[in-house]
């Protein structure tokens, strides 16, 4: 039969804790993209979803490989303790070191969005252009086989 001691059980624990930091900042990345960009209610459900999606399918292989699969207590206890300590402490180094980073991200986006949209309008122009000169050759064209 299979047993679990008390030095498995400390080191899941242990595991599992840090496990529930590393799904904190996870989730520290979503909180990242809302505090710079607003996103629309959809947007929102859509991102805590996909965030939970992941955290349930990160947990059920944890569970699997830490206890075969049962759900331990200590092993949830462990994770939660791990989120919750590390959104009090690392959290808050986490936003301010990153959230510069962030910002830079999206204002280079936005330039290079800019810089695309103004390449687009500037061929749109040439297009135009070459598409009027190509009609009025074809209109000479068309009259000197007329006077031919």
């Amino acid at each position: 039969m299979w047993e679990i001691n008390v030095a498995d059980q400390t080191i899941s624990f242990g595991i599992s804790m840090l496990l529930g930091a590393i799904l904190c900042m996870f989730y520290d990345l979503f909180r990242l993209l809302r505090l710079e960009h607003r996103f629309s209610t959809l947007a929102v459900f859509l991102q805590d979803l996909f965030f939970w999606a992941v955290c349930a399918v990160v947990t059920f292989c944890f569970l699997l490989t830490q206890s075969n699969g049962k759900i331990r207590s200590y092993i949830l206890l462990g994770m939660v303790a791990g989120f919750a300590l590390c959104r009090l402490t690392l959290s808050v180094l986490f936003l301010k070191m990153f959230r510069p980073v962030v910002r830079f991200i999206i204002r280079c986006r936005r330039k290079a969005f800019d810089l695309l949209h103004r390449f687009y309008a500037f061929l749109n122009d040439v297009g135009e252009k070459w598409r009027k000169a190509i009609k009025n050759s074809l209109k000479i064209l068309e009259k000197l086989r007329k006077k031919a």
